[in-house]
């Protein structure tokens, strides 16, 4: 007698379509799209161009520390999408989200190596804004890492869809483990670089042991004080903000990003002067257009959202075009 394997039936899908919201606001990307707008009216003669105040103006440390903060929200951001789209759309449309965000994460990388190795690290004469040896290694550890925080951002997608007596715990949920690995690995880069470790090879032993337990007591300071929030009353509060604000910031960050990933891609791409093809070459591969397209469509759809949404796209790209 064979046994055959019992498989979880399969979540229904849900409608992207609901009569319910389908005339509602969504609050975290209407202030998304007022942060594009904003971007538009207030920053457009800044960005994309040869004065801008990203590029030229911030020192190579800075640079590099947005990127990083990129490298690992991005992916987290994309994963929980993906867990969210995963549940209202079909396979086919799921291939094209994918693909789209593999597209976007293997650009992403390929650019922290070429952005690090084209500022000032490892240079025996540095100036006072140059990367330090610490984050010139951390952000080599981005090419690991990045790809794994978007199994971070899958789980608490797939929590924030499922019934509440099936969600993962705060505690060991995937993302939390990842900040763990995040705490630690940190840790001992910083400590690694030491010159005094660096001369005495036995005081890696104790800095392996001893990053571990530093990121996991950094770690559980961090629910400590979540647990206080809770208890204050505040903390769903908090996170509502947070959630409802994340989308700015993505937005942000792609803006950014792409203001700083042109004079790279210009160079690689055949340098010359910028015009209204070479933004939206420059905007594809930074991935802020895929992106934002893909992030028009979240469901369930909202008519008010797609609307606006679209019409703040063509405004940014109207007023960043040479």
């Amino acid at each position: 007698m064979k046994i055959k394997d019992k498989k979880e039936p399969e979540e229904p899908r849900l409608n992207y379509i609901d009569r319910n919201s389908f005339w509602r606001i969504n609050v975290a990307e209407l202030i998304a799209d007022a942060g594009l707008i904003a971007f538009s009216i207030f920053f457009s003669k800044y960005l994309f161009n040869e004065s801008d105040i990203v590029f030229h103006r911030l020192e190579p440390w800075k640079i590099m520390g947005l990127y990083v903060i990129v490298v690992l929200t991005m992916p987290w951001y994309m994963g929980y999408l993906y867990a969210i789209y995963g549940r209202f759309y079909s396979k086919p449309v799921m291939k094209i989200v994918l693909w789209s965000f593999v597209f976007i994460l293997f650009v992403i990388l390929v650019y922290i190596i070429r952005i690090l190795f084209s500022l000032d690290w490892m240079s025996n004469t540095k100036s006072d804004g140059s990367i330090t040896d610490f984050m010139g290694t951390f952000a080599l550890f981005m090419l690991v890492l990045g790809p794994i925080m978007s199994i971070g951002g899958f789980n608490a997608g797939h929590d924030d869809l499922s019934p509440p007596g099936k969600k993962l715990s705060d505690e060991v949920s995937a993302t939390g483990a990842l900040m763990v690995v995040v705490l630690n690995i940190a840790i001992l880069i910083w400590w690694c670089n030491i010159p005094y470790v660096n001369q005495h090879g036995w005081l890696f032993i104790l800095a392996f042991i001893g990053s571990s337990f530093a990121a996991v007591i950094v770690f559980g300071i961090v629910l400590g004080i979540k647990m206080l929030l809770k208890k204050m009353g505040i903390y769903g509060l908090l996170a509502g903000f947070g959630q409802t604000a994340f989308p700015f910031f993505i937005i942000t960050a792609l803006i950014l990003w792409s203001d700083i990933g042109q004079h790279y891609i210009m160079l690689d791409f055949g340098g010359g002067a910028r015009t209204f093809k070479s933004t939206l070459i420059i905007l594809t591969l930074t991935g802020f257009i895929p992106f934002r397209l893909i992030l028009l469509f979240q469901p369930p759809l909202r008519l008010i959202n797609l609307g606006i949404g679209i019409a703040a796209f063509i405004f940014y790209m109207y007023s960043i075009a040479p």
